[in-house]
């Protein structure tokens, strides 16, 4: 069955924050309950993304990327014609390229992957 951790602080048997983990046999940490986790995942998951979404080029950047963007998308317009499928890449990397520039925002430096403009 499940032992009750002991408790930091002195909190009210029964409040949420008494008793927020439990062990089972085998030591294994869990929530008591699956929302219990629900406000920690928000959390950590603004912060993250917030951070991983925040603009990280500049004016060069941005403009290269539009410009690349709008090329892929007036080829895979043009492509349309021939292949298919050729043109659904293309313009998927186009709107993908154009939303990088107006956003201001590189997937790659966003990985962490230097990149010269």
């Amino acid at each position: 069955m499940g032992k009750k951790l002991a408790s930091v602080g002195n909190w009210a048997e029964g409040s949420p924050q008494h008793n927020f983990l439990s062990m089972n046999d085998k030591c294994d940490l869990k929530p008591r309950r699956e929302k219990d986790w629900r406000p920690v995942q928000f959390m950590l998951s603004r912060i993250v993304m917030s951070r991983f979404f925040s603009p990280n080029i500049g004016f060069h950047g941005r403009l290269a990327r539009g410009v690349i963007g709008a090329l892929c998308l007036i080829a895979g317009i043009i492509m349309a014609d021939f292949e298919l499928w050729i043109c659904l890449v293309l313009v998927a990397l186009g709107l993908f390229g154009i939303f990088e520039a107006v956003r201001g925002w590189c997937l790659a430096r966003a990985c962490g992957i230097r990149t010269k403009l």
